[in-house]
């Protein structure tokens, strides 16, 4: 079953990059930032919009998977309850293709205007809260050997887990590979956190991203020929908001996606020293990738620096879980 599932996603992207060329002569391309390091200039019109091409990927294959786990071992799903995980999902995604769309159609590196694309992501969050609490679910957290009930204080804290995390992986988003070379560890860790609780959802919904990722960095590593662009980054972002939710293991969180997380605190901590010092760097620049660029390390480095990262952090968020000792 794997390997026909491997076989699918492959086919469907591998058609796709046939069409790369096609896609440049119609300029289809990203607008790289000029306020970025200089080498990335030389990436500009590289084809963007990726993202619809791994969300096509881990539809078919999620698809694919519920129906023979379905047929084979008998096991039933809520699919009522999965047409609510799909709001976020689809939501981020949509926020992502229109902003990359926006760029294309302009030739300018801005999309949506940030307030208004921070409201619809806060629209799409409180979608999905509303969402849980009609099917009533439990507003329970846990912290350690603790449970706390935030009654309606966690919807407060969904959306701050998907408006973070969204925007998290959408500053990873800056080298070639560097999103799905972090992102691949922690999705082994939620297969591995699915098994143990017995949640086939979570498992399937993982092992479905897991593909879709894996094939898409095959055909473009090392030197990006595609850019997943916001339509990946914000629907990747969501995905992994959205299973600690369902294991409900909602603080994990911090640890599972701590790269994210320090991608964004990076950003934060140097326009705080800069106001703080007078016009003082902490970092060459920001997020904390580029500043690792300008020291001079490859982008191959980089990645392999991340993925070590996130697979330390991923061991460690086993470890919190309870899942590894």
């Amino acid at each position: 079953m794997i390997f026909y599932l491997f076989g699918v996603s492959f086919f469907i992207i591998f058609i796709y990059f046939l069409l790369l060329p096609y896609l440049k002569k119609l300029k289809f391309g990203q607008v790289v930032r000029e306020v970025g390091p200089r080498n990335h200039l030389k990436k500009n019109g590289t084809p963007t919009m990726g993202g619809a091409l791994i969300f096509i990927s881990f539809i078919i294959v999620f698809l694919s998977l519920l129906v023979f786990i379905k047929l084979n071992y008998g096991i039933k799903f809520d699919y009522l309850f999965i047409m609510t995980l799909f709001i976020p999902l689809i939501g981020y995604f949509i926020i992502g293709f229109v902003d990359d769309l926006l760029i294309i159609v302009k030739r300018k590196n801005n999309g949506l205007k940030a307030n208004l694309k921070f409201a619809m992501e806060l629209l799409v969050a409180l979608m999905f809260y509303l969402s849980l609490i009609i099917l009533d679910f439990d507003t329970k957290i846990r912290i350690f050997s603790f449970e706390l009930d935030l009654l309606f204080f966690y919807g407060l804290l969904i959306i701050l887990m998907f408006t973070s995390t969204t925007n998290a992986t959408n500053l990873t988003d800056g080298i070639d590979g560097l999103l799905t070379s972090t992102t691949l560890p922690i999705l082994v860790g939620y297969i591995i956190l699915g098994l143990t609780y017995q949640n086939y959802l979570v498992v399937i919904l993982s092992i479905s991203l897991f593909i879709s990722l894996l094939l898409f960095l095959f055909f473009n590593f090392p030197k990006a020929k595609l850019f997943m662009g916001d339509t990946g980054s914000l629907f990747i972002g969501a995905f992994i908001a959205i299973i600690p939710i369902l294991l409900k293991e909602e603080l994990s969180l911090l640890i599972f996606g701590f790269v994210y997380l320090f991608e964004t605190l990076s950003v934060i901590l140097q326009v705080s020293y800069f106001k703080l010092s007078k016009g003082k760097r902490l970092f060459k620049m920001t997020p904390f990738h580029h500043h690792l660029e300008l020291i001079g390390l490859s982008d191959f480095l980089i990645n392999l620096i991340f993925f070590l990262c996130s697979s330390l952090f991923t061991f460690l968020g086993l470890v919190y879980t309870g899942v590894l000792f």
